[in-house]
């Protein structure tokens, strides 16, 4: 038997800065194809970025560090352990096969959803390959 090479290829991770040129390129008038072709992209991917324009620009990322990748939000630790119990609890109901809206389980959806929701900080934060900034 002649062994299977795998031809998956990696996934391609364009920084913010690629982002924003990627973006002006499109702004230039350039097709859909023809710069997902100039970044090894494809179209679907191209749009998808199309479609985070607002974001992207906003982000400000690109003008402090070329090798940013990714904008983080920091997340408050109630929303994080209001979402862990939601989701225990929702797992035990499954496990007892009870449906989600059971009366008898009220008080339990009363109890999670007493925590104070607070709001998200959105922060900036590079992800750098080197210490390139």
């Amino acid at each position: 038997k002649v062994p299977v090479v795998s031809t998956t290829s990696r996934k391609k991770v364009l920084t913010l800065h690629e982002k924003v040129e990627l973006l002006d390129k499109l702004k230039d008038g350039k097709s859909y194809p023809a710069v997902g072709h100039h970044y090894g992209l494809n179209e679907s991917t191209v749009r998808y970025i199309k479609k985070n324009e607002k974001e992207i620009r906003s982000s400000g990322a690109s003008a402090f560090c070329g090798s940013a990748k990714m904008v983080n939000f920091v997340r408050d630790r109630t929303i994080v352990r209001m979402e862990s119990a939601l989701a225990f609890w929702i797992q035990d109901l499954r496990g007892k096969k009870y449906p989600i809206g059971h009366e008898d389980d009220l008080k339990g959806t009363e109890f999670i959803f007493s925590i104070q929701w607070r709001q998200q900080k959105r922060i900036t934060t590079r992800t750098i390959n080197s210490n390139r900034c």
